[in-house]
């Protein structure tokens, strides 16, 4: 059995991670992203728009947020989110260090039934903290970065 490395094996940077959507690189070779705030945000969406039981090799894996988006705004129910996509998190991804996941409202008189999720995190040994939010509404889940 012969295994054959590309041409450009040996310009692979330390950390990769093959860049979402999967597209070739000008040079043939599978294109990569080095931005670790990128690729630990495609992660972290995973874990949170996967349904548990969805994955077939592993059924524990997920969130399911989109179940939420129908809940009552519950604040036992909020906490029982944040402790799965903590742990989620710290199962399946161990170089991303969640540093907070908090629920926060709009602030105006006319509430429309939007909550925002703030996820900030850190990820490897990097004192980077980056953030981005989860709208949920009663129709749908908005990601901004």
């Amino acid at each position: 059995m012969t295994f054959v490395l590309p041409a450009n094996f040996r310009q692979l940077p330390p950390v990769w991670e093959m860049a979402q959507p999967f597209r070739v690189d000008n040079t043939g070779a599978i294109a990569f992203d080095l931005d670790p705030e990128r690729w630990a945000i495609n992660h972290i969406l995973a874990i949170l728009l996967t349904n548990p039981g969805e994955r077939v090799m592993r059924p524990s894996y997920g969130v399911g947020i989109y179940r939420y988006v129908w809940e009552n705004d519950d604040p036992l129910e909020e906490q029982h989110m944040i402790a799965a996509i903590n742990s989620q998190v710290a199962t399946y991804e161990p170089n991303i260090t969640l540093t907070k996941v908090e629920f926060t409202r709009p602030f105006h008189p006319n509430y429309t039934g939007v909550v925002q999720l703030e996820i900030s995190f850190t990820v490897g040994n990097s004192p980077t903290t980056y953030t981005f939010d989860v709208a949920l509404n009663g129709s749908q889940v908005e990601i901004t970065a």
